[in-house]
């Protein structure tokens, strides 16, 4: 059984992605309780957690913009993970955001500029690509991106995609089809949803499949670049999760599941109920 450490911080994003399944809204009450994310941490380690991601639920760098000092706890209580994975959109670089004390970094990006400026502002594609080369060499840098109609639905899209995950030094590049969440707008989703099988297909049809991920996704190699396929609907049988994240009115707190609050797990001496 492969066991993940994931914490979401709760302090929204500076985008406006109408894919987003995070839940609208859902901001953390106060500063997260760094002792309780140490016990969190400490907990998912003797549970035979090796990998740690940090996410935002939105953008988890602006956490270290706005509580520098908990941020910097932060890192370093997880520093007892072998894996330590941001993931960011990487639009800000705060001062002391410790970025080099993670071993992989995860960008989602919007693969055109026009689109960038559509649902995330201004000049930010251009300020994600010079973030971008800031990153240390020693972080394996991953690309994700969902596909869609207007912006990645054809192989000629598709290779552009991979040529921008190359030039800014990614590992690898993960294609997510968009996941349908009951906040969303249902008519955007229908306008814009694209079956990810159709891309899988096409890259199958043209391309060595090189492995499958924990959770059944093909990695094909495209151009001297790893090209996932992410698939939700092929949930890994050996993968099980813990959750440090706001509850649904703020609270932080250690889940088994991203979302449904009745999931909570007491801590013996930390977090309870």
């Amino acid at each position: 059984m492969r066991r993940y450490f994931s914490i979401i911080i709760g302090e929204g994003c500076n985008a406006r992605c109408p894919f987003c399944i995070s839940r609208p809204g859902v901001k953390s009450a106060n500063p997260m309780d760094i002792e309780e994310l140490r016990l969190a941490a400490q907990f998912a380690r003797r549970e035979g957690s090796e990998v740690c991601s940090v996410s935002g639920g939105g953008e988890p760098l602006l956490m270290a913009a706005k509580y520098k000092s908990e941020w910097g706890e932060l890192v370093n209580a997880i520093e007892c993970f072998s894996k330590r994975d941001l993931h960011s959109n990487l639009s800000i670089w705060p001062q002391g955001a410790m970025i080099e004390q993670f071993s992989d970094l995860t960008i989602s990006l919007w693969p055109q500029r026009e689109i960038t400026t559509r649902y995330m502002g201004r000049d930010l594609h251009d300020r994600i690509i010079t973030n971008c080369a800031r990153i240390p060499g020693n972080i394996n840098l991953r690309v994700s991106s969902v596909i869609g109609r207007d912006w990645c639905s054809d192989s000629e899209q598709v290779l552009d995609m991979v040529d921008l995950a190359k030039q800014l030094g990614a590992k690898q590049l993960t294609l997510r089809e968009l996941q349908n969440a009951q906040h969303l707008d249902q008519t955007w989703m229908q306008e814009y949803h694209l079956p990810l099988a159709g891309v899988e297909e096409w890259l199958a049809s043209g391309f060595p499949l090189i492995r499958q991920t924990a959770h059944g996704s093909p990695v094909f190699e495209v151009e001297g670049l790893e090209v996932c396929c992410y698939n939700y609907s092929k949930p890994g049988q050996d993968q099980e999760f813990l959750f440090f994240r706001p509850d649904s009115y703020g609270r932080y707190g250690l889940f088994t599941d991203y979302q449904d609050d009745s999931c909570r797990v007491d801590i013996p001496g930390g977090i309870s109920a």
